[in-house]
């Protein structure tokens, strides 16, 4: 009986617990581990528009007449089709503000193609400043 009784008295001793102590510090990074396979290659990407073909640009001074205009080739207006253009003006020639095609007002610089259906198309800038610098592009 007594021997029952240390058993049973053992294993409580043995099954109690005291308090829990404080967290230890954290230990030391292992090393990186190997690099996975390669991913299979993704998929083919879209085809991209076709890109513009040609491009002509003029860039000048303005003289008192205030106007210039770029020559187009008949390529650029073949088959009823129009270049995409660009006007641009600037005193210095370190900002360049685009001009409207659309004159805001009688005196105020604008661009517009000319001589479409002719012999002779061409970018036309009027009212330029004189003195100014000009910039046109025509793409097609």
């Amino acid at each position: 009986m007594r021997s029952i009784t240390l058993a049973i008295l053992a294993s409580l001793l043995l099954a109690c617990e005291g308090p829990m102590g404080p967290e230890g510090p954290e230990g030391p990074t292992g090393p990186a581990g190997a690099q996975g396979p390669q991913g299979a290659q993704g998929p083919q990407g879209p085809v991209g528009p076709p890109g513009a073909l040609n491009r002509i640009d003029a860039t000048g001074v303005f003289d008192s007449g205030g106007s210039f205009t770029l020559s187009l080739p008949m390529a650029s207006v073949a088959n009823g089709k129009l270049p995409a253009v660009a006007c641009y003006i600037s005193e210095v020639g370190q900002v360049w503000l685009a001009v409207a095609f659309t004159p805001s007002s009688s005196t105020a610089p604008f661009c517009g193609l000319t001589g479409i259906n002719s012999s002779s198309p061409g970018l036309r800038i009027i009212n330029g400043f004189t003195g100014w610098r000009y910039y046109l592009i025509a793409v097609w």
